[in-house]
C-alpha cells in the first residue's frame, strides 16, 4: 500500500493531495483469515474434546485446532494495527502539511507538519532480490524533515518519473515565507506540566486487547506444538519449549502493557520509562546533550515504529540514512550499527499523527526546560 500524487486547485492555488491506495486490501486479508480459522478452530475443538472423552491419540486435532488459532490470532493483530492517514494534504494557505485519518468509527483526526519544519523533497532508490534473484529498483520521492526524519510516500519505476514528480512537488508546495499553523494538541497525551519539570504519558493502544491476542497467538502455537510432539517427539519437544517461553512472556507483557509509558523532562534531563510486552525501555539523557528528536516514516508500515532522541554528536556523526535507499548491505549494517546507540521511544500502536503529535509535543517540552534541540 502506498500514495497516489495528485494536483488540486480549490480556488486557493495549487494544493499537493497524497490519498492512500488499496487501504481495503490489509482489513479484507485480516477478516478472510478470520471468516476461514473460526470453523476450523471449532472443528478441531470438537474433535480434541472427542480424541480425550474415547482416549485416543490428540495429535492431529490439537494440530489442526492451534494452525487455526494462529490464523485468527494473525487477523486480530491486523485488525490492531493503526491506520495510514487517508489523505495527506500539502496546504499552502495553512502553511503545513494535513494529515487525515479515518477513524473506525468513521470520524476523522487532523495532524499538522508545520512547512517550518520541512527542508525539501528529494529522490532515493530501492533495490529489492525478485525472481531468479534479480534485482529490481524502484525511486521514492522522500519528503525531507529538519529534525533529519523523512516520509517516504510514493514510489516510481523510473528514476525519471520519480525526479518530475520531486520537481511538482517543489514546484507547487511554497516552503519559503509559510504562515505559521497553530500547534497540534492531542488529547489522547496527557501533560503535566510544572515550572521545573513535565512528564508526558499516553494510554497503550487497546493494551488487555493486544496482550489477548499474544496468548492467543502464543497458546495456538504451543497446541499445535504439542499436537506435533505425539507424532515426532524430538521437533515437538522444542516447537513446545519455545512456544511455553512465548506464552510465559505474553502473561508478562499483559501486567506490563497496562502500565501508562511515559517520558519526563526537566533542568537535568530526558527520561523514558515505556514498557512493552517483551521489552522495558528505560533510559536517560541529559538535557544539554539532546541534539534532536525524529521519526521516520514508510508508505508501507502503518506505524513509524520508534521516535529517535539523537545527541549533538549524534546528529553530526550519523548521517541522514533511510532503510529502503541503500542497496550497499555493508553500509545498512553499519548504519544499523551506529542507530543501535540511538536512544529512542516506541511508538508501538501510535498512529502517524499520534507520533507526529508525541515529537512535537516532547520537542516542545525541551525547548521550554532550557534545551537546545534542533527541531
Amino acid at each position: 500500500m502506498g500514495y497516489r500524487l495528485s494536483i488540486e486547485d480549490k480556488g486557493q492555488g495549487p494544493q499537493a493531495v497524497f490519498e492512500a491506495r488499496h487501504t481495503w486490501a490489509l482489513p479484507l486479508v485480516a477478516w478472510m483469515m478470520s471468516i476461514a480459522a473460526t470453523p476450523i478452530f471449532l472443528i478441531g475443538l470438537l474433535a480434541l474434546v472427542s480424541d480425550l472423552q474415547e482416549g485416543v491419540d490428540t495429535g492431529a486435532s490439537l494440530i489442526i485446532s492451534g494452525i487455526a488459532q494462529l490464523f485468527l490470532g494473525a487477523s486480530i493483530a491486523i485488525h490492531l494495527l493503526p491506520r495510514l492517514p487517508k489523505y495527506i494534504t500539502f496546504d499552502n494557505t495553512l502553511g503545513a502539511v494535513i494529515f487525515l485519518e479515518l477513524r473506525g468509527d468513521k470520524s476523522t483526526r487532523r495532524s499538522l507538519l508545520p512547512y517550518r519544519d520541512i527542508k525539501g523533497f528529494s529522490i532515493v532508490q530501492t533495490l529489492t532480490k525478485g525472481k531468479n534473484n534479480k534485482s529490481h529498483r524502484r525511486w521514492w520521492v522522500v519528503v525531507e524533515k529538519k529534525d533529519n526524519g523523512h516520509l517516504c510516500l510514493v514510489h516510481h519505476e523510473t528514476r525519471e518519473a520519480a525526479e518530475a514528480q520531486a520537481r511538482s512537488l517543489r514546484e507547487t508546495v511554497k516552503l519559503s515565507d509559510a504562515p505559521t499553523p497553530e500547534e497540534n494538541t492531542s488529547a489522547f497525551f496527557r501533560l503535566e506540566s510544572r515550572p521545573e519539570s513535565a512528564v508526558v504519558s499516553w494510554r497503550p493502544h487497546r493494551p488487555i486487547l493486544s496482550a489477548s491476542t499474544g496468548l492467543i497467538l502464543f497458546s495456538g502455537g504451543l497446541a499445535a506444538g504439542l499436537g506435533y510432539m505425539q507424532t515426532n517427539s524430538t521437533a515437538g519437544a522444542i516447537v513446545s519449549a519455545f512456544m511455553g517461553f512465548g506464552l510465559f512472556m505474553s502473561i508478562l507483557g499483559a501486567f506490563r502493557s497496562i502500565k501508562r509509558p511515559s517520558v519526563s523532562i526537566d533542568p537535568r534531563g530526558v527520561r523514558c520509562n515505556v514498557s512493552g510486552a517483551l521489552l522495558t525501555s528505560q533510559w536517560e539523557m541529559d538535557l544539554s546533550q539532546v541534539g534532536a528528536i525524529s521519526f521516520n516514516l514508510e508508505a508501507n508500515a502503518s506505524t513509524a515504529g520508534k521516535l529517535y532522541v539523537f545527541t549533538k554528536d549524534q546528529v553530526a556523526n550519523i548521517k541522514p540514512y533511510r532503510p529502503v535507499s541503500d542497496p550497499d548491505f555493508s553500509h545498512i549494517m553499519s548504519h544499523m550499527g551506529q542507530m543501535s546507540q540511538v536512544k529512542s521511544v516506541s511508538l508501538m500502536g501510535l498512529s502517524l499523527g499520534q507520533s507526529l503529535g508525541l515529537e512535537q509535543l516532547l520537542q516542545r517540552e525541551i525547548r521550554k526546560m532550557g534545551g537546545t534541540e534542533a527541531a
